[in-house]
């Protein structure tokens, strides 16, 4: 029996067998580095058609002497390009998740499709045509910068921001591996995913420093980033009924759970902002700020136990305590500009002084969880 299996298409003693196990995984390099060199490529060559070849100057689609009313109307026809988007992904979800063929189908439609979806949102994120402050020598001296009570402290955007791109480039490899096709967890969580690549260009397109009505826009199309990644991480964490790989643990489940914990601390942090540039009562400021504190912290309780995903609770109380330590730089006038003076007209410190000590224990308190929920999980993986 054995010898007829290894005569078998595809087995060791079947001619070409060895090769022809191998075809999979070289077309799925192949994909990955196209993958790759188109994003790169597109990016750079977006860059130098919107700046001009060696040029660090933005071109800016709009002036800051754009009406806010304008600018409004361009951002709702974005808004109702993202939803014909979201329309036609959940459209076709049933054909993302699975492939029009049989075990012999080399990719798996949402295999595809997520990576074709990372060029796009690669190569638009990059186009600039939003203002955002100083880019080269040009100098908006006119644009205010919008202060918010959610400011994390500068140092935890670079770490952030280098965790999440390559948790990303891990999951993008992980998911397009051919191992990976039959994965019913990843074909879930693809439809989720594609919208989250769609919801990020979109926000780094609508977001305008010196907007005011208008920056609802880019915090409405914030806020549909973490809720498509929290659909991707609920999608491969609560189906018991479906065999959990530890790849898929370490290489989908926690690069997803630290995407949608510093997205959600991005989303507050853009929705406080608005806030802050229409002007907003100062109460209602200080009052949002500390529930957006409260909402991180209670979401990073709740969801990593049910989801078993330390790291998701982990990267949320990280952000939480980026936020205290930006609310101490804040009243303690470094670092920021003297912030506590065009925050708080009364210069009194009281009210940033207990959102850094609130930040400090609420972020505490979930890392305290997550050592908790470490050790049970190590208890029962030992037990077993």
């Amino acid at each position: 029996m054995a010898e007829q299996a290894s005569l078998l298409p595809g087995g060791p003693g079947a001619p070409g067998g060895k090769l022809a196990a191998l075809v999979p995984w070289g077309m799925s390099a192949a994909l990955l580095c196209g993958t790759f060199l188109l994003a790169n490529g597109g990016v750079g060559m977006a860059q130098s058609t919107f700046a001009g070849p060696g040029s660090e100057t933005k071109v800016w689609l709009m002036t800051e002497r754009e009406m806010d009313n304008d600018l409004t109307t361009f951002l709702c026809c974005l808004g109702v390009m993202a939803v014909g988007g979201v329309i036609g992904i959940w459209y076709f979800s049933d054909w993302i998740k699975h492939a029009e063929g049989g075990q012999d189908t080399m990719f798996r439609n949402w295999q595809v499709l997520t990576c074709v979806a990372f060029v796009i949102s690669s190569i638009f994120a990059s186009i600039p045509i939003t203002l955002l402050g100083t880019q080269g020598n040009i100098i908006l001296q006119e644009i205010p910068k919008p202060l918010t009570m959610l400011k994390p402290a500068p140092w935890s955007w670079k770490i952030a921001e280098n965790c999440l791109s390559y948790g990303q480039i891990i999951f993008l490899v992980f998911q397009a591996l051919p191992s990976e096709k039959n994965n019913a967890l990843l074909a879930e969580a693809a439809p989720y995913y594609i919208g989250y690549l769609l919801f990020f260009p979109l926000w780094c397109w609508a977001f305008c420093a010196y907007a005011k009505k208008a920056l609802w826009v880019s915090s409405l199309f914030m806020i549909f980033c973490p809720v498509c990644l929290n659909g991707a991480h609920k999608a491969i964490t609560t189906n018991p009924k479906v065999y959990k790989s530890w790849g898929t643990l370490l290489f989908a489940q926690i690069p997803l759970g630290m995407h949608m914990g510093w997205t959600t601390i991005s989303a507050l942090q853009t929705a406080n902002k608005a806030l802050a540039r229409i002007e907003y009562p100062l109460h209602y400021q200080f009052a949002f700020g500390f529930f957006g504190i409260y909402f991180a912290f209670q979401l990073g309780n709740s969801l990593m136990p049910e989801r078993k995903c330390i790291l998701l609770g982990l990267s949320l109380a990280f952000g939480i305590l980026a936020i205290g330590h930006g609310t101490q730089l804040c009243f303690e006038e470094e670092g920021r500009g003297g912030c506590l003076n065009s925050l708080v007209p009364s210069r009194d410190p009281t009210i940033l002084q207990a959102q850094w000590i609130t930040s400090v224990f609420l972020g505490a308190s979930v890392i305290i969880n997550a050592i908790s929920l470490a050790r049970d999980l190590f208890a029962q993986m030992a037990m077993s």
